[in-house]
């Protein structure tokens, strides 16, 4: 990730004056600490900088690298840095609470000379990376002092890369350990600057990468910014704070609305008293994208300008938009509105990239068993739970309801551009819900015994743990390499395992369920099995906010100092999507055999469009071309599978052996 630096610093506010050490020539030649009055040395030798609310400090003094790391070199464990983290390393020089260093001030330490060095930041970020150069799991330090005319209560933002401590005149007043990139001011800090002269101490740790600090007084636009974050947030605690050091309870953000229409939006109650008791005007008029009519109407606009796809799915006109219209008649509050207008205008598209998000909406947690509607009966195909359902049994019963009139029920609303998709969509739907709740199963065994079980709902996610890639013989004559997703995992394992499979006859690679990654790494699998470079796919994006496209062709080139030239089958199902279309795209022309269902289509990349109050919505930016399919209706395999309950209940794999059976 990033790069650790601890920094001693000395903040001021408004009308204080900041002392720091001398910002034109040469560095002071290096002085003994032992010989040196710190203080009244400083003052007699210093250029000034003004302090103002919203203005990030940007010249300090710093002192490192330390390396937090055992003495012998090697990585540390998390708690390992965490010690580090918390051990004083200028314990040789008055200690973190005393320190009073100036330029050019050094002492040694474990055979190494330290020196407090003058660093003046370009931009709003002191980029210690940049200063030191590349470090990982280091510290540092950095200061300054302020002068105020009179005492003063501030609020500090601060951000670093990665974990931060803070000290104001020698009293711990922040400590964040955080594994985290620089944002400016992810933490807001209150400290009490006394009349006269000030210190302020920050201490930050990296690991890899990216490496710095950021620090400043907020000013009134901060602070409403951080008020209006922290009410979405339903962030009680840092709304109290905010509004305790004067945040502007009735300023409006960029789209007009101010913290107290929030907190009436998403029904932050609390929230919303503690604004009203710090002055909040109830009065002030909503703005028009604040209900749930005008919502709609911004998220029609932003996929009609966006979305690449619109008029394949029947979106030529705005029936969709004047249907939601309708629904939300009788609907006054935005956080009631947002599912219907999901409902309306976002999932009839079908596209696994285009998805509409909020503040409030609901985390879906998923039952630990993997339900399949298979002979026109809802089953359970997988089970996560010891002595519980058994895949194979049929579900008779869901919540004292009928599980087949239940399940036609769901996919009769359920989207999708095949039959598979809708049922694959419709038991997802039955096995999710709220992280907790729990369902009761009357569930028929294969002896027709009928028993009723109690499930929890508690996993983020309806599908199995497993690694990314894998692979083994079948048998003498074929190999079989699993790949999970096309993200997470170097190219060198998968050349790895090809290499061992090199002499069989037969190769399956079983993508059935892999969501996408990746397309870098999926074309170079491809060009494992390629004798000359193909047409993987074939894009067209959209230009934002016109009905203008680029056309861009997707080559697929040979690679690797050998070809397999054995015979290829892939497994795949409706759960193959994106950059996994690709690499079955790419396969088909390598002369693969697709063996299972037809995966999901869906149009390709992503991109983000931040909507007022917290609401993103995410869009698809291009249609892509993959084999001889139109997008949106995915990519048929040259040999159906469908699995039986015999099947489910005795162990087999049907769309192995069918695989098996076609390389034959």
């Amino acid at each position: 990730m990033k790069t650790s630096i601890i920094a001693t610093v000395f903040v001021a506010q408004l009308s204080a004056t900041l002392w720091l050490p001398p910002c034109a020539g040469a560095e002071p030649p290096p002085l003994d600490p032992l010989t040196w009055d710190g203080r009244q040395q400083q003052k007699e030798d210093v250029c000034q900088q003004d302090l103002n609310e919203g203005v990030f400090l940007k010249r300090w003094l710093v002192l490192g690298p330390f390396q937090a790391a055992d003495s012998d070199g090697s990585a540390q464990s998390e708690a390992a840095l965490e010690r580090a983290f918390d051990h004083d390393f200028l314990a040789d020089a008055d200690g973190e609470t005393s320190t009073q260093p100036r330029a050019g001030s050094t002492w040694r330490q474990n055979g190494k000379e330290y020196r407090w060095q003058f660093l003046a930041s370009d931009g709003d970020a002191v980029d210690l990376g940049g200063f030191y150069g590349e470090e990982t799991n280091a510290i540092a330090y950095a200061w300054a002092e302020i002068e105020m005319a009179q005492a003063k209560s501030v609020l500090l933002g601060l951000g670093s890369d990665d974990a931060i401590k803070v000290w104001c005149n020698g009293q711990l007043v922040h400590r964040n350990w955080a594994k985290r990139n620089l944002h400016p001011d992810d933490d807001l800090v209150p400290v009490h600057l006394r009349a006269g002269t000030n210190s302020l101490l920050v201490k930050i740790q990296n690991r890899t990468g990216g490496w710095g600090f950021a620090c400043r007084a907020l000013d009134p636009r901060a602070k409403t910014d951080k008020l209006i974050a922290a009410v979405r947030r339903n962030d009680l605690a840092g709304v109290r704070l905010l509004v305790s050091h004067g945040a502007p309870v009735n300023e409006k953000d960029q789209h007009g609305f101010t913290a107290w229409h929030l907190a009436q939006i998403w029904d932050r109650d609390e929230v919303a008293k503690c604004l009203q008791a710090a002055g909040a005007d109830r009065t002030i008029a909503m703005p028009m994208v604040g209900t749930p009519t005008g919502m709609l109407a911004l998220v029609w606009a932003t996929l009609k300008e966006n979305h690449p796809g619109l008029e394949l799915v029947g979106a030529i006109d705005n029936n969709w938009y004047e249907a939601g219209k309708t629904k939300l008649n009788a609907i006054s509050n935005l956080a009631e509105a947002l599912p219907i207008i999901d409902e309306a205008l976002v999932r009839p598209l079908q596209d696994f990239h285009t998805s509409l998000h909020w503040p409030t909406k609901a985390s879906v947690s998923y039952l630990p068993v993997e339900f399949g509607f298979v002979e026109n009966q809802l089953i359970v195909c997988g089970s996560r739970v010891t002595n519980g359902p058994i895949p194979g049994d049929i579900v008779v019963e869901l919540n004292g309801q009928n599980a087949r009139e239940r399940f036609e029920s769901v996919f009769a609303q359920t989207l999708g551009p095949t039959r598979y998709e809708r049922i694959r969509a419709a038991c997802r739907h039955l096995a999710q819900g709220l992280k907790g709740s729990r369902a009761t199963l009357k569930l028929r065994d294969a002896s027709g015994q009928v028993r009723e079980v109690t499930l929890e709902r508690g996993s983020s996610s309806a599908g199995r743990g497993e690694r990314l890639i894998s692979g083994r013989n079948l048998d003498e004559r074929t190999g079989y390499i699993h790949i999970a997703a096309w993200t997470g995992w170097s190219i060198d394992a998968f050349d790895a395992l090809l290499e061992r499979m090199r002499d069989k006859p037969s190769l399956i690679i079983d993508v059935h369920e892999n969501g996408g990654g990746q397309d870098q790494l999926a074309d170079l699998a491809i060009g494992r099995f390629l004798s000359r470079p193909v047409l993987t796919s074939l894009s067209f994006r959209r230009v934002p906010k016109t009905d203008d496209y680029t056309k861009r062709l997707h080559l697929t080139k040979p690679r690797g100092p050998w070809r397999y030239e054995g015979r290829v089958a892939v497994l795949i199902n409706e759960g193959c999507h994106s950059a996994c279309e690709h690499f079955l795209s790419g396969m088909q022309l390598a002369g693969a055999t697709l063996v299972g269902r037809p995966t999901s289509g869906g149009c390709g990349g992503i991109q983000s469009h931040e909507l007022p109050l917290g609401i993103t919505l995410y869009c698809s930016r291009s249609i892509s071309l993959h084999g001889d399919r139109s997008p949106l209706a995915g990519i048929e395999p040259h040999h159906l599978v469908e699995p039986t309950i015999a099947d489910i209940r005795e162990g087999r794999d049907a769309f192995l052996e069918k695989t098996m059976a076609v390389l034959k």
